[in-house]
């Protein structure tokens, strides 16, 4: 009786354990779609620009914070 009880806990823990981590991919994958957004957001506002939300201009935004994230982690010549 007490290996079934930890048998249940153990697939208890399995089954969190599993649920956690789809739930944190989901997660970092739904952040990464939505930084373009935000840069989109953040240019019509500042700039009183009607950018549509769309794939070609998420696209071109993701593509410019890709080229920025890379120019700023890459190595100086000194």
């Amino acid at each position: 009786m007490k290996d079934e009880e930890d048998e249940s806990s153990k697939q208890k823990n399995s089954f969190t354990a599993i649920s956690v981590s789809i739930i944190a991919v989901i997660g970092a994958i739904m952040l990464l779609a939505a930084c373009p957004l935000a840069i989109i957001w953040a240019i019509n506002g500042l700039f009183n620009l009607t950018i549509p939300y769309d794939f070609f201009h998420w696209s071109c935004a993701a593509v410019l914070l890709i080229m920025l994230r890379a120019d700023l982690s890459s190595p100086s010549k000194d």
